[in-house]
């Protein structure tokens, strides 16, 4: 007789400076799938909280033509 495994909470966070998105399930038996599908929805969550700052002015467009790092210093500068 197969046993079912035993029922744990899972919690997942995800922040960046003041904004945190916070999900868990409890009473879950862990499967890939169970933690695919809450990190899918914590990443949607957090995705549309970046949009509703956005769309308040809270925070501004990125600029796709601007670098992220700046600081580059893999350039070759030698002559």
């Amino acid at each position: 007789m197969a046993q079912t495994p035993p029922a744990r909470d899972m919690w997942m966070m995800l922040r960046f400076g003041q904004l945190e998105v916070n999900l868990s399930a409890e009473g879950v038996s862990y499967a890939p799938d169970v933690a695919d599908d809450m990190t899918r929805h914590l990443v949607r969550a957090f995705s549309e909280a970046i949009a509703e700052l956005r769309d308040h002015g809270v925070i501004g467009e990125v600029d796709s033509d601007e670098d992220e790092d700046e600081t580059d210093d893999d350039e070759d500068t030698t002559e």
